[in-house]
């Protein structure tokens, strides 16, 4: 699987951040059951930051909770990758710092880069969200969003997904990839008994 080659320098402000060096310990094992399992997993930490920490995630600053499910599910072969496993990257996010923990990719042992690690998946999620409304490669996806939120009130995570070609050296391969993936869990039902509404907008 290919990841996104950017470099993170951001501070997680409200969840624990992953220690630096080797002594890393971990407080959260990410593992799941199936599908429906997993999209419960990513909505509890979700749910949290956008209702909990509401100054911080205000509805302009929100990733769509089915992009994120998307995502997450792509990058992390719906939580069963090793990177999801051993380090809580759901989103295959790298780091270039080698005072941060990070696995090696097995068939790039000798990269500059690792996959890195992370305390807790939430901790992984905090990260991801940070990099799509900060990082310069996402600043037309951040226009996208504002521009449907002052036309419709909400945004549409297929059509914010075609702004994500960055993510990934598959380019519009992955964004179409993306589209599949959010059409599937709508079609799945994996919503079911959750407060998310068809809009893939959690409900408080």
């Amino acid at each position: 699987m290919r990841f996104i080659k950017v470099l993170l320098i951001i501070s997680v402000l409200l969840l624990p951040t992953a220690t630096s060096g080797n002594d890393i310990k971990k407080v959260d094992v990410f593992s799941v059951q199936n599908n429906e399992d997993f999209v419960l997993k990513i909505f509890s930490c979700v749910k949290m930051l956008y209702t909990e920490h509401s100054n911080t995630y205000p509805l302009e600053k929100q990733i769509p909770f089915d992009l994120i499910v998307a995502m997450a599910a792509y990058e992390s072969a719906w939580g069963t990758s090793r990177f999801a496993k051993e380090g809580n990257n759901l989103f295959g996010i790298r780091t270039w710092d080698p005072l941060v923990p990070q696995m090696k990719a097995k068939k790039r042992p000798n990269a500059e880069w690792g996959v890195r690690m992370y305390d807790t998946y939430c901790t992984c999620i905090v990260d991801y969200i940070q990099i799509l409304n900060n990082h310069p490669a996402y600043e037309e996806f951040r226009q996208q969003r504002s521009l449907e939120l002052n036309k419709y009130g909400y945004t549409n995570a297929s059509i914010l997904a075609q702004f994500l070609v960055a993510w990934s050296e598959l380019g519009e391969q992955y964004t179409t990839r993306l589209k599949q993936i959010i059409l599937l869990i709508h079609k799945q039902g994996y919503y079911q008994g959750l407060p998310v509404d068809k809009k893939g907008r959690i409900i408080n």
